[in-house]
């Protein structure tokens, strides 16, 4: 399996070179053209979120696309203005194709295991494209840990793979690659989600991330095969509050959302449909009409620009 190899990217009307290199890196992934409008929107409120006081530091976190070769040239300039570098990446075929509960993961499903491959950055916060970023997350990187992760819904002793804070390194990247092709490990949920739970399987032991913090607890990653040390930390739910603890929750007790809901760091859609989606369009209760408006918040500061 290839590394990832450099595209062009355009941020503020200048070209961004492989010589301008931060330490730091958000990355998001595009497998899919239909997935491009919730990555504009992504990368619009990430941009959107950094603090006033930042916006003059000389080195700020670099904002990397992964694409798959499958995206077309459209979407591909429609990113560009909104990331520092497109970074075209192989897909990585989905071992589990026959268990998986969504049909994109099959060619592409665990593509995002590129992500540990990107040792020309320090650290990486990686964000799901239907993620939204609803206040500055910069703090993450201050946390001196090789890996954290959110809970998922359900079960809540897994992590959710759609926001990561990973420091890439090339011997887990290999070691992942090993594993997905050998089938070395299981996967429940058919998916990437399923088979890096397997790959790190203390993370649920792992202490609270601390941000500005080197706590943390180190750990064996990769399961009972090609075991490796790592430092592995918790993230709260609040930094991937996934919609589906709305949808599942706010008509009848909307007491659980609300105790993180004015906390919230990351607005994750995932489940079906997407915001942008024909039928996700007609649904749209409060955290849709979030996306929305910041779809039109975007689209109002490229007719001013």
């Amino acid at each position: 399996m290839s590394r990832p190899v450099a595209r062009k990217g355009i941020a503020n009307g200048e070209i961004i070179g492989p010589s301008s290199r931060a330490e730091h890196a958000f990355v998001t992934l595009l497998t899919t053209d239909s997935f491009g409008p919730g990555a504009q929107v992504l990368l619009h409120s990430l941009r959107t979120s950094i603090s006033a006081k930042d916006k003059d530091v000389a080195i700020r976190p670099v904002v990397v696309v992964l694409v798959t070769p499958e995206i077309s040239e459209r979407t591909r300039k429609g990113l560009e203005g909104f990331c520092d570098e497109l970074l075209t990446v192989e897909p990585i075929a989905n071992p589990y194709a026959e268990n998986s509960h969504v049909s994109g993961w099959v060619d592409s499903g665990f593509t995002k295991l590129q992500i540990w491959g990107l040792t020309q950055f320090e650290r990486v916060v990686y964000l799901d494209a239907d993620c939204l970023v609803v206040e500055d997350i910069q703090e993450l990187f201050s946390a001196d840990v090789d890996f954290a992760a959110a809970p998922d819904i359900f079960p809540p002793d897994r992590f959710n793979a759609g926001v990561m804070l990973v420091r890439p390194n090339l011997d887990v990247y290999e070691d992942m690659l090993r594993a997905v092709k050998a089938g070395a490990l299981p996967s429940y949920d058919g998916g990437d989600t399923g088979f890096l739970n397997a790959f790190f399987p203390k993370w649920y032991s792992s202490p609270l991330v601390r941000t500005g913090s080197t706590s943390s607890s180190f750990s064996t990653c990769g399961g009972n095969t090609m075991p490796q040390k790592v430092s592995m930390a918790r993230l709260p739910f609040i930094w991937n509050a996934q919609r589906t603890l709305h949808w599942m929750t706010h008509a009848v007790a909307p007491g659980y959302w609300g105790a993180v809901a004015t906390r919230v760091k990351i607005l994750h859609f995932s489940s079906s449909p997407k915001p942008w989606e024909p039928e996700g369009v007609r649904k749209k209760g409060e955290l849709e009409v979030k996306w929305w408006t910041t779809f039109v918040e975007m689209h109002m500061a490229k007719n001013v620009t």
